[in-house]
């Protein structure tokens, strides 16, 4: 049977536990998202038809150009799991004697520190991808490029603890000290077309980029903590044996 000491040893117990649970605090945050540029252009001079087929096919041999170019940042933080990603992308199509191009470009930086020595796991991805269509004497170009890149504070400024690029993952369970650590995600993305001279040429260009990082941190008890864990729980049974 317990008693009034058995349950103030318990929550004493409980309330050292919970002080080694989440351990992150965040320094700083900050995020840049730039669409850059994203247009195109149209010089086309439409083509005799015999009568009866104009209708028919003068939006087939129509010179058109458009493109599109986006970014997104984001962050997110409980308490104990710190996640995060930044992505681009840009899209451009052009007709005959269009052209067209867009450009983004994306990037992330989050600050933070561990209080105490910690478990630590975490994930970095990157992933870039580009895709092109052409026809006829139409021409496109895309790249793209995505970075993840986790650094911490040494006595000689910024130390590089892993990066990852491009088409890329990566996943690890560590112990990290206390200290000052800094993550940062950069995405780019590129299209450019030309859709050509000859009738129905056409091309169009997709890229697309993406970074992303989770870290989870959980503080490692001291020493000193321990120990009192340890005469806790030796109080603890000594009692209940003398009930």
């Amino acid at each position: 049977m317990f008693t009034k000491r058995s349950f103030i040893t318990l929550a004493s117990l409980a309330t050292a536990m919970v002080a080694h649970a989440g351990s992150i605090q965040i320094l700083s945050s900050s995020s840049s998202q730039l669409a850059a540029t994203n247009g195109g252009s149209d010089s086309l001079t439409q083509p005799t038809f015999a009568p009866g087929y104009t209708d028919a096919y003068s939006s087939y041999f129509s010179g058109s150009s458009s493109a599109v170019g986006t970014s997104e940042n984001s962050v997110d933080f409980d308490g104990t799991t710190l996640t995060g990603y930044s992505q681009v992308a840009s899209n451009a199509s052009a007709a005959k004697n269009g052209t067209a191009f867009a450009n983004s470009t994306s990037s992330h930086e989050v600050t933070f520190k561990l209080t105490a020595k910690s478990n630590v796991s975490y994930g970095l991805n990157a992933n870039a991808s580009t895709s092109l269509v052409q026809k006829k004497t139409g021409a496109a170009t895309a790249t793209s490029s995505s970075t993840a890149t986790l650094y911490f504070l040494g006595n000689s400024g910024w130390e590089t603890v892993k990066t990852v690029s491009n088409i890329d993952s990566y996943s690890e369970n560590v112990v990290w000290g206390q200290g000052t650590y800094k993550l940062e995600v950069t995405s780019t993305a590129d299209s450019t077309v030309s859709g050509g001279s000859a009738n129905a040429a056409l091309a169009t260009s997709y890229s697309y980029g993406y970074g992303a990082y989770s870290i989870t941190a959980t503080a490692v008890p001291e020493p000193t903590s321990m120990a009192v864990l340890a005469c806790g729980a030796v109080a603890l049974l000594r009692r209940r044996k003398k009930a």
